[in-house]
């Protein structure tokens, strides 16, 4: 149980260093991206796998679509692996025992070019007064904050490395709770 708890500590402490390397790199302009043409919705699948075991142990109901067939990205999948972890991670860290998250990957109905990645939950939600700084970096909400503050100001250079932008939304409209954040990224034709 120890080393259980010693292993996901340490896992944490890790992606925290990584996050801060990175971001000094994407401020020195030295952040290389290792870009490929892939399936944009079969990368969202298959980086989400890992997360769907932390979601069920919590009672959270995890549903990934993705989406149609031919939606392909020219994308670092690493990079971008990071961007979903850390979006749905988030929904998952926030998101009640008997709560959902739905994550779905569409065609950009504002750009016929573009993907739409959309990640859902029922969550507690964003306070209005936080929403325009939780992509600060080392901005974190509420007086028993958990996390570095680092995983959405990652997620927002990495984003726009690609050429893309990212949107959030909380609380879902007609809804108290929850939060709906939206990464568009630039389609490419399938190789």
């Amino acid at each position: 149980k120890y080393l259980t708890m010693l292993d996901g500590d340490s896992k944490r402490l890790l992606a925290t260093v990584n996050d801060i390397l990175d971001l000094r790199k994407i401020e020195i302009e030295s952040l290389s991206l290792a870009r490929a043409t892939v399936p944009f919705g079969r990368l969202v699948s298959r980086s989400l796998e890992s997360l769907a075991v932390r979601a069920q142990h919590k009672g959270v109901a995890l549903r990934v679509d993705p989406g149609e067939k031919g939606l392909f990205a020219d994308c670092d999948p690493r990079r971008m692996e990071r961007v979903f972890l850390n979006i749905a991670g988030n929904a998952v860290k926030f998101t009640p025992e008997g709560g959902s998250i739905s994550v779905s990957v569409k065609r950009d109905v504002a750009n016929q070019e573009g993907i739409r990645l959309e990640v859902r939950d029922t969550g507690i939600g964003i306070p209005r007064d936080a929403l325009e700084r939780v992509t600060e970096r080392y901005f974190t909400v509420g007086s028993q904050p958990s996390g570095s503050g680092l995983g959405l100001a990652i997620v927002k250079e990495i984003v726009a490395l690609h050429g893309g932008s990212i949107g959030i939304q909380s609380p879902l409209p007609g809804e108290e709770n929850g939060t709906l954040v939206t990464v568009c990224l630039s389609g490419v034709a399938p190789p």
